[in-house]
């Protein structure tokens, strides 16, 4: 009995592992998506109105993406 509660236990952290590591690979995906872009932006002549609302949107698509991964992810559990 003991041997399987020790096997249950591992598997369970395990897959609470994986689930955690697979959050920062996305987060720190995601970081360096909007770093890059505020680079870009930072580059550009001049931080024109119309040039920032680019960014907004830019941002807000990259956001998005991650959040509709991790809502994938949550729901596969």
């Amino acid at each position: 009995m003991a041997a399987v509660v020790t096997v249950t236990t591992a598997v369970t952290a395990h897959a609470a592992a994986a689930k955690y590591a697979y959050q920062e690979l996305e987060y720190v995906r995601t970081a360096s998506e909007l770093e890059t872009l505020l680079v870009l932006q930072e580059d550009l002549d001049g931080p024109a109105e119309q040039s920032q609302d680019v960014l907004v949107v830019r941002c807000e698509l990259i956001i998005s993406v991650q959040n509709d991964a991790g809502m994938a992810e949550w729901i596969t559990i």
